[in-house]
């Protein structure tokens, strides 16, 4: 079959038919019916244009879908990060939460109704005496008589040097009493409640 010698177009701006030679394609030429310029565009060079559109076409959304699912599996990635942070962090409280109980129904202190803050030394202004400072709350509903803080007191290598005492007359049910008691080593660095007495 021999390659046609002509083909047939339209002006790009009046619509108007034109029948051109092959070799003209992609040449510009004045419209016979309107008489502006119009570029002779071939029925080949129109369905390659598609082509080209719809390739580019085709690649934008496959770019677009590729770059969706990037996006995805990033924000499930942080989703899940911040979901085993915070599960790791509700283990941990869960865990002190369970050490604190424990040491709780350890504590004979803790057993017989009170609570103890923690321990800081103070020493007082002008001069070198210290003291064990701390608080003891009563837990129950009763109030309590004669009572009686006794501490150890312990050097920096964690080995108990000492002891001290406070006294208290009476603590009301649900009060709270801030012990000082007179720290005599000067080498103790930490004090730390290990009785409490009182009058039957």
């Amino acid at each position: 079959m021999a390659s046609p010698t002509h083909f047939k177009c339209e002006c790009q701006h009046c619509g108007g038919h034109l029948e051109c030679p092959v070799e003209s394609a992609s040449l510009t030429t004045d419209c016979p019916h309107c008489g502006k310029q119009t570029e002779l565009i071939a029925p080949s060079q129109k369905s390659s244009g598609s082509a080209r559109k719809f390739v580019f076409i085709g690649f934008a959304l496959v770019l677009l879908v590729a770059t969706g699912s990037i996006w995805l599996v990033k924000k499930s990635a942080e989703k899940k990060q911040l979901r085993l942070a915070a599960e790791a962090e509700a283990a941990r409280f869960a865990a002190r939460q369970a050490a604190e109980a424990e040491a709780r129904a350890n504590d004979p202190v803790a057993q017989a109704g009170w609570n103890i803050a923690a321990v800081t030394f103070e020493k007082t202004p002008g001069s070198t005496v210290i003291h064990a400072i701390g608080d003891l709350q009563n837990e129950t509903d009763r109030r309590r008589f004669g009572v009686k803080v006794h501490l150890d007191l312990v050097d920096a290598n964690g080995q108990k040097i000492g002891a001290a005492t406070d006294y208290q007359a009476s603590i009301e049910p649900r009060a709270r009493w801030r012990f000082s008691a007179l720290v005599v080593n000067a080498k103790a660095v930490t004090a730390k409640v290990t009785a409490v007495d009182e009058s039957p």
